[in-house]
């Protein structure tokens, strides 16, 4: 009767396996060391660079918020004054038209969310 043993090791890191360091160590004086620098130095960039992202997308929120707002302020008076001169058709062609625009935005804005798994 034979037996048979076998032995699978399985390692996944942003590092080496500690056994690798210490061979890296043994090939090049404070290899393992300047692999470690290495690697939370990346780390400290990447970071830093979705930090950025965020404060990016938090700019552009607001931003489309206030420009969301003004162009609301202008539509309403626009169609303020098609209503005092006369021009009630044009008043309802631009609220209409307004109202559609934003609702468009807003369907797709939620149809890419749901394709993108948000």
């Amino acid at each position: 009767m034979q037996a048979q043993i076998t032995k699978v090791e399985q390692y996944s890191g942003p590092l080496p396996h500690p056994d690798a360091l210490i061979k890296y160590n043994e090939a090049v004086p404070d290899a393992a060391e300047r692999i470690i620098a290495m690697a939370e130095k990346e780390m400290a960039h990447r970071h830093k660079t979705e930090e950025h992202l965020l404060k990016s997308r938090l700019r552009l929120t607001y931003l489309s918020v206030i420009l969301s707002f003004i162009s609301v302020l202008v539509l309403a008076a626009l169609v303020g004054f098609s209503l005092r001169i006369g021009a009630s058709g044009t008043a309802i062609g631009v609220a209409i038209g307004a109202i559609g625009s934003v609702a468009g935005i807003f369907i797709y804005a939620k149809a890419s969310q749901v394709k993108k798994g948000e």
